[in-house]
């Protein structure tokens, strides 16, 4: 076999390629202030766009909230109704305790309102698995499904208590 010599072509007619710069995705250009890639954005979903509008609701109501707060203690020590001791005492008070100012309070709402939402769920799981073992679909329920119905009153009494602490 013959060898071939440093920098002759292997072959005859062959001709290596030019080197050139390597091309690029079009869209995926390294300037992003391009105009000519174009914008693909994924759409929201439903779901994604109710959960982002009632986020912003909940900011937009926490913020009112506070800029109220904020104007009726300018409003009380402007007119004389209160001093700034009193004022500062007020609401470290108030922030120490649970409850007591807007969005602590808006927060726990909305906490209370998840944890009913989970409750019922599993109240409902609960009923569709006890119809199930009635209707002879599950004829041997194991441990874990026995335990979620023996679960049911408790489930009960807490959705009552938080049903009656709001």
């Amino acid at each position: 076999m013959a060898r071939a010599r440093s920098g002759a072509n292997p072959c005859p007619g062959f001709t290596a390629p030019i080197a050139t710069k390597p091309r690029a995705v079009p869209g995926m250009g390294s300037n992003p202030d391009s105009s000519t890639a174009p914008a693909h954005t994924v759409p929201l979903s439903k779901g994604a766009k109710k959960n982002l509008k009632r986020k912003e609701q909940r900011k937009k109501q926490r913020d009112e909230q506070s800029q109220e707060s904020i104007e009726q203690q300018y409003n009380s020590l402007v007119t004389g109704q209160e001093t700034i001791e009193a004022l500062s005492e007020r609401m470290s008070v108030a922030t120490m305790s649970d409850g007591q100012n807007g969005p602590r309070r808006a927060a726990d709402e909305d906490q209370n309102e998840r944890k009913i939402k989970q409750l019922r769920k599993k109240l409902r799981q609960i009923d569709e698995l006890d119809a199930k073992i009635r209707d002879g679909e599950i004829a041997r329920p194991d441990k874990t499904q026995l335990e979620k119905l023996a679960r049911r009153q408790e489930y009960e009494n807490d959705l009552a208590k938080l049903l009656d602490s709001t």
